[in-house]
């Protein structure tokens, strides 16, 4: 999913991972938990990876459609549709933190990607 986050200073978009092989291990302040898709193994858990989230551009976005007759994806997007406000705070709360210098060795470079594809932060 896309949220809009506040990053040095500036509005930036930030994609944030779904993911389906969460470690049992992984700390549950690092996703949002969602139901469990068909393929996600017993042992791993399924969510919104904070750690994974990335900057992104608006012209990078791809949309994903979801079948109106699915009845998992209609329940997860009603959940994400519900839950929000706690999702972006998080998130807003991640990027706090990576900006002072708290990040997990698995969080992608932002100012890599920022240098890489973005002009400049607007």
């Amino acid at each position: 999913i896309m949220v809009n986050l506040n990053y040095q200073g500036k509005k930036i978009d930030f994609a944030i991972p779904f993911r389906s092989r969460l470690s049992s291990k992984t700390p549950k302040d690092e996703y949002k938990s969602l139901p469990p898709r068909p393929n996600t193994p017993k042992h791993c858990a399924h969510g919104l990876h904070y750690t994974k989230m990335f900057p992104i551009k608006k012209q990078f976005f791809v949309k994903f459609n979801v079948n109106e007759n699915n009845k998992y994806y209609q329940k997860v997007f009603n959940i994400i549709e519900r839950d929000i406000s706690e999702i972006t705070r998080h998130a807003q709360k991640v990027v706090n933190d990576y900006e002072a210098g708290i990040k997990s060795p698995y969080t992608p470079n932002w100012e890599n990607i920022i240098n890489t594809y973005f002009d400049e932060i607007e």
